[in-house]
């Protein structure tokens, strides 16, 4: 009976005078697709972590094992795009809501393609926001790794939204169809741009609409759903 008191006594004074050193939070997440090419965009999902001392108030993402986290997120997923092939080093940080942090790091490897594709939107209102009547801009970057031939960049814009080519790298535009075409050679190493203006009828009702396109070639064959920014929201 005496060793159970002192045992008693000893664990409350532990408790009282001692440190009680709280679990750190687990740090997990996987990525989809497992092998993903430059112009394929890899949606990176951390809803695998856990704390066990309250929830996760922050998701922090180093994608290129530079010690810096470019996106910080209260949100576990996002996508990302990798410029460059190779093997690409990923680390996630967690931290929950007692400040406990952990962290846990995975590489991916990423394909080459032909060409690297890129659309940027620029909107009159942050973030890609337009009010109906007026207009926005459209850049689509394109960067040869090999010789191409016979180059077609196709735009999918909202029935009746007009588009007027601002710059097209000395490609052939054809406006009705949102089409441009190179007869020339695309050499490796060289880099094309489409610059072009989308006006929103007046009266467009307010809601989001996506910008679907593709950039092929014939020699070598290939058909690219162009990643990047793909949405407006009409206001």
């Amino acid at each position: 009976m005496k060793r159970v008191l002192w045992a008693i006594l000893v664990g409350f004074s532990w408790l009282v005078g001692g440190t009680f050193t709280q679990a750190a939070p687990q740090a997990d997440f996987s990525f989809s697709p497992e092998n993903p090419d430059i112009n394929t965009e890899v949606i990176f999902d951390a809803g695998l972590s856990r704390s066990s001392e309250g929830r996760i108030l922050r998701y922090e993402w180093d994608f290129d094992a530079d010690g810096q986290f470019e996106e910080s997120l209260e949100s576990p997923s996002l996508s990302h795009l990798f410029d460059e092939s190779g093997s690409w080093t990923i680390t996630l940080r967690v931290r929950d809501e007692r400040g406990q942090q952990a962290t846990i790091t995975k590489a991916i490897s990423v394909r080459s393609a032909a060409v690297r594709v890129r659309r940027q939107i620029t909107a009159p209102i942050f973030p890609n926001r337009v009010p109906a009547g007026s207009a926005f801009q459209v850049t689509v970057m394109i960067k040869a790794f090999q010789a191409i031939n016979g180059l077609g960049l196709d735009e999918d814009l909202p029935e009746g939204w007009r588009v007027s080519s601002v710059e097209s790298s000395r490609a052939v535009f054809k406006g009705s169809e949102a089409q441009w075409l190179w007869f020339q050679t695309i050499n490796p190493g060289e880099t094309v741009k489409v610059i072009y203006n989308v006006t929103v009828p007046a009266g467009t009702p307010a809601g989001a609409f996506k910008i679907k396109g593709i950039v092929s070639s014939f020699s070598p064959r290939f058909e690219i759903s162009i990643p990047g920014d793909r949405e407006v929201q009409v206001i």
